[in-house]
């Protein structure tokens, strides 16, 4: 289905969902743990229903009352085979490969097209040494043959995702592995903090020298039932918190001050370019207070995969002359080709964008005019560009239809229900 962004004007709270990063890691560590554990204030988008359903699948039980998720583990050893229907989740998908070696459980892996043919490579190189070897069933399946047997080190490259150390780190804690490797740089160390702090929650320490070499900080350690309460999701908040730029009257709720998740960056960048941000208890309000001309704003993209493409938008309608985002050539890997997707989104809106190697360049718009004409964007079956579009839609007053919008679903379910509920117009086409 399709769906057309109208002009609106904005006012009222939103509760941000909460964290995916966090809330995947809760999911797993709680099932390996014996016992029931609590995972409270957590939002069941595709994502994570998906990692919930490959837990099942694992023996695990869940119950669920209100906001909190109940989890009683430990995942069940099975030699029956199982398959682990991952759909468009790279984290669920890369989190369970190590698990399941080391459990010595018989799975057989699926997913959508587009989760298939994002890089798993790092885990078929690495585990290759260990004779755990790769097979492909199909077009669509696979599975890994082998275990980790009595291997203390395992190295692997983690320069396109922390998420292959994070599985890794997660089987450490039932496996004889004692040592990670990190070839060539980490990037994503945000998402890594993420984990270790999640870790330590379920009693699990994680010893990080130089993020090159990592050990589980007692030997034998084991993951131990807890209740924990899931903070706001910065990535989601990102979509909101750029449409408060423009309308003051937003109240952005559920959000951690102190959080480290490494999207809270888009506070920083929104006080260099002159807006205040104000905490009070939970709520976020953001108000203009300064006008900073920047001839040339340069941000390091490294880091931070998830919101390039609304900090694109971000930059699109901020006064910037010339905006550079460095460093993203990982996000030709997502959902969609981020560079690519982002680039037409920008373009489809009259903005003036460039790719070189591993950086976008937006250029200031010279006419900011209204255009009341109605432009198509392809939403590239990529939920980030999705509600990136629709943001750049509200804040330049275009009206755009979406095309194949429905897959904002994945990480922001509510999404469009927020907009609605704060004063957002528009309208579901092609329903049936």
């Amino acid at each position: 289905m399709d769906i057309k962004i109208l002009p609106s004007k904005f006012k009222g709270s939103v509760y941000i969902p909460s964290s995916k990063s966090y809330s995947h890691r809760a999911i797993i560590a709680a099932s390996l743990s014996n016992g029931i554990s609590i995972i409270k204030n957590i939002s069941l988008s595709e994502d994570i229903k998906t990692t919930i359903n490959c837990m099942k699948k694992m023996g695990v039980k869940f119950y669920k009352n209100n906001n909190n998720l109940y989890i009683n583990g430990p995942v069940k050893k099975d030699k029956n085979i199982i398959k682990l229907d991952c759909r468009e989740s790279a984290s669920t998908l890369r989190f369970l490969i190590p698990i399941t070696i080391a459990l010595q459980i018989n799975a057989i892996f699926t997913g959508s097209t587009s989760l298939i043919k994002r890089t798993i490579q790092p885990y078929i190189d690495s585990f290759k040494k260990h004779d755990i070897h790769f097979k492909l069933i199909g077009k669509k399946n696979f599975k890994f043959i082998g275990n980790f047997k009595q291997d203390k080190n395992i190295e692997i490259d983690c320069s396109e995702s922390s998420q292959f150390l994070t599985g890794l780190l997660f089987s450490m804690t039932i496996s004889k592995v004692e040592n990670i490797i990190v070839k060539n740089k980490l990037v994503s160390i945000p998402y890594f903090n993420i984990t270790k702090d999640l870790f330590i929650k379920f009693g699990v320490d994680i010893i990080n020298k130089n993020n090159k070499y990592f050990r589980i900080k007692k030997r034998k350690s084991i993951f131990k039932k807890n209740i924990i309460s899931i903070e706001g999701d910065f990535s989601s908040a990102c979509f909101i918190i750029c449409l408060a730029m423009k309308y003051n009257k937003i109240i952005i709720k559920n959000l951690n001050n102190n959080s480290i998740q490494g999207d809270r960056i888009i506070l920083n960048i929104l006080n260099k370019l002159g807006y205040l941000f104000k905490f009070n208890k939970n709520f976020l309000k953001i108000k203009k207070i300064k006008k900073i001309n920047y001839k040339h704003m340069i941000f390091n993209g490294k880091n931070y995969p998830d919101i390039i493409p609304i900090l694109s938008v971000l930059f699109s309608v901020s006064s910037i002359d010339r905006s550079t985002i460095k460093n993203i050539s990982r996000l030709q890997g997502k959902e969609s080709n981020r560079l690519d997707s982002t680039q037409k989104m920008l373009e489809n809106f009259g903005y003036k964008c460039h790719i070189n190697n591993n950086n976008i360049e937006i250029l200031k718009k010279k006419n900011n005019m209204k255009n009341n004409k109605t432009i198509i964007i392809n939403s590239f079956n990529d939920h980030r560009i999705v509600m990136s579009a629709t943001i750049l839609s509200y804040l330049t007053e275009t009206p755009c239809i979406i095309k194949n919008y429905e897959n904002f679903k994945k990480s922001y379910p509510l999404f469009f229900k927020h907009i609605k509920n704060i004063g957002g117009k528009y309208i579901v086409l092609n329903m049936e």
